[in-house]
């Protein structure tokens, strides 16, 4: 449905859902959203953002400080090989790729 002032009922798809920007703004309006992220570091972004909209303990923030703070990714020697779409093929520069993977893998 539409007003003057937007959007105010209906369903979003998001086929290239990115950060979820989209998602979460349709959410906020009270839309139902929908979304499709194939790039591994948007839907880590999307599921980051989802934990951090839920209710979180002083457990939890310890936690994410503790993993900021040592960034183990860096010194993780297994990876997460990315599986590769056509669409996806060449996304990343090579280091970035990696630097995922490690981060993925730990």
């Amino acid at each position: 449905m539409l007003t003057n002032n937007g959007i105010i009922s209906g369903k979003v798809l998001d086929p290239f859902a990115g950060s979820g920007t989209a998602l979460f703004a349709a959410n906020e309006a009270g839309i139902d959203a929908d979304g499709i992220e194939l790039l591994p570091i948007g839907q880590q972004i999307i599921l980051a953002r989802r934990c951090l909209e839920r209710e979180s303990s002083a457990k939890d923030f310890a936690a994410l400080k503790k993993c900021v703070k040592e960034r183990p990714w860096h010194q993780a020697e297994t990876k997460a090989i990315l599986l590769k779409l056509r669409i996806t093929d060449g996304a990343y520069p090579q280091e970035t790729l990696e630097s995922i993977e490690r981060y993925m893998g730990a």
